[in-house]
């Protein structure tokens, strides 16, 4: 009897530092790494962050049997399970109006975190204004030149991020360009003989993760006619854009 007592009382001490444990690594774990979260976005990717550390999920599998927030337009719609066309790479999810939206839509982004800021991005093609403070390489013929403009980093002026496609030299240029306080720095840029190695950019979304006024880009850098991408995400860093996950290009 006393032995079945021992063995009860050192089954519920055992039972009470596991769940002591478990309580205290999930804390932690919340305080240390408030911001962890995954990301779907259009094109297909699933990007998994912790903090400022993101990593492209090759095994992407594993993601797609949960429940994520759809933002569209700026504005978050549901909290719903997604359809995923394996063959071409399609996610899909429709509203309680039954209204369907996929990865193929520009702005479509998917998280499980619940209380990222998406806003509505506004184009301004400037194609056909004075671009000369963008100092090109290759400018003898602009194909476009979009400009997003916002208050990236809280300072309560705006600024503005640009992508490009050009051509000139006998090259052809693509580029993510940011442009802040007078200074413009080249986040990333493509240069090739022939178009169709070239890779051109796209700002799919501009967000704010940590809901501090900073605000996060979502890149996509794609091989012609889409045929291969990849995605990245940025932010800024000591007043610098950098991105937070490595450009693995896959094919479409």
């Amino acid at each position: 009897m006393k032995n079945n007592r021992f063995e009860i009382t050192a089954l519920i001490i055992l039972l009470v530092i596991s769940i002591i444990v478990f309580l205290g690594y999930n804390l932690f774990d919340v305080l240390v790494f408030k911001n962890r979260f995954t990301l779907i976005t259009s094109p297909f990717t699933v990007i998994k962050c912790k903090k400022n550390i993101c990593t492209t999920e090759e095994h992407y599998q594993k993601y797609l049997n949960k429940r994520y927030y759809a933002y569209i337009n700026g504005e978050i719609i549901s909290n719903r399970k997604i359809e995923f066309d394996k063959t071409n790479k399609v996610v899909t999810i429709k509203d309680k109006e039954d209204n369907k939206y996929s990865s193929r839509d520009t702005r479509l982004l998917l998280s499980n975190k619940k209380d990222i800021v998406v806003k509505d991005i506004r184009l301004e093609d400037i194609t056909k204004e004075n671009n000369n403070d963008l100092n090109l390489k290759y400018s003898e013929k602009i194909s476009y030149i979009f400009s997003i403009n916002d208050d990236f980093d809280n300072d309560g002026y705006f600024d503005n991020i640009y992508f490009i496609k050009s051509q000139g030299q006998g090259s052809f240029y693509g580029a993510l360009i940011y442009s802040s306080n007078g200074t413009t720095e080249i986040l990333d840029d493509s240069v090739a003989n022939s178009e169709y190695a070239l890779y051109t950019f796209n700002v799919r979304n501009v967000i704010d993760v940590d809901n501090d006024g900073i605000l996060e880009l979502i890149v996509s850098k794609t091989g012609y006619d889409g045929m291969n991408y990849c995605t990245q995400i940025y932010k800024l860093i000591d007043g610098d854009y950098v991105p937070l996950n490595e450009c693995k290009m896959v094919n479409n």
